[in-house]
């Protein structure tokens, strides 16, 4: 079997079904489909149950909720496929994605197959293309054009860190989805994602849009009462650290962008909660002035990119009003 297709599903019974269908819909048939049922509350349960009786392709399990990481991680113990590919349950794909990523693999066999994708607002579609030119990357190209942008390079560019834009030989993906803490929340998809890429003998990059991602409001990215973790920023950054070679390709610099950035979107995301302004600024002013964060905050430069350049300014002088107002106003 070429494909494992997994789909972790936690109360999405609005969604779950158009999501299942896009899979089931697809003109390359040689795949099986893991529904990880994360102990949802609503009808997705018995919706897993009702598509497995249908279509042998399908597996279901049902677990206690974990988060993704943890769902993920099951589905692996489940997987027969070479390669793994991963659909969120409020999203879809093209029905055409399988059968393009076989065609790529059989010509090129390589580990990551990668592609664009849209956002979907409603009515609304936003096509999101890498920066990267479409075709093959071996060893030397990837060490030419991918690794200095793998992360976040000078002009604010990054490589998509989603898995949901890759299909990955599963022996590759398998290494990095364990090595990922199950305690990460925010970046999960990336602390698994770029070090596959990273450690791929060779990917595919088409600029063909073949995912469907729903901005749904009441994601688990979207609806914390209490802002993202502070605790996740280091999480990855020090994955980075310790799996990558922070000598080459820039990657110091890199992982200081990463941190400053997530610095900035993190302390967005507590003035949006219902917490007081005073009560968050204290907190924000605590983040921002731990001793782990200060090389990366005095050592993060960026070139011809402004919002980021402001967001470095903000947290390098401590704007605490800026930021307010940026997390009210955008």
């Amino acid at each position: 079997m070429l494909f494992s297709i997994i789909v972790p599903i936690y109360n999405v019974e609005k969604y779950l079904k158009q999501c299942v269908d896009s899979v089931l819909s697809q003109t390359f048939a040689d795949f099986e489909l893991i529904l990880v049922d994360d102990g949802s509350k609503d009808g997705c349960p018995k919706i897993c149950d009702e598509y497995a009786k249908k279509d042998s392709r399908i597996k279901v399990v049902h677990k206690k909720n974990g988060g993704v990481n943890i769902a993920r991680k099951t589905a692996l113990t489940y997987a027969k496929g070479e390669y793994v590919a991963f659909v969120d349950a409020d999203d879809w794909i093209a029905p055409t994605l399988l059968q393009e990523a076989k065609d790529v693999i059989e010509k090129y066999k390589v580990d990551v197959f990668c592609f664009d994708y849209s956002e979907i607002y409603g009515d609304k579609e936003v096509q999101r293309h890498t920066f990267l030119e479409e075709g093959f990357y071996g060893k030397n190209k990837l060490e030419e054009l991918v690794y200095p942008s793998l992360i976040r390079n000078s002009f604010g560019q990054r490589f998509f860190p989603n898995l949901w834009t890759k299909i990955i030989k599963k022996e590759l993906y398998e290494q990095f989805q364990n090595y990922s803490k199950e305690a990460i929340k925010i970046g999960e998809d990336e602390s698994v994602a770029l070090p596959c890429v990273f450690f791929a003998e060779s990917i595919y990059i088409s600029r063909k849009i073949f995912y469907y991602y729903r901005q749904n409001m009441q994601s688990a990215t979207k609806s914390r009462s209490c802002g993202y973790p502070w605790s996740d920023i280091l999480s990855r950054a020090n994955i980075y650290c310790t799996l990558f070679p922070m000598e080459k390709f820039g990657f110091e610099e890199q992982v200081n962008r990463l941190i400053v950035h997530e610095l900035f979107i993190f302390a967005v995301s507590h003035f949006r909660t219902n917490k007081k302004y005073k009560e968050s600024k204290k907190e924000i002013l605590n983040e921002f002035e731990k001793a782990e964060y200060q090389n990366a905050i005095d050592n993060c430069f960026y070139r011809n990119n402004f919002k980021e350049k402001l967001a470095a300014f903000a947290i390098r002088h401590k704007k605490i009003f800026w930021i307010y107002l940026w997390a009210k106003l955008k």
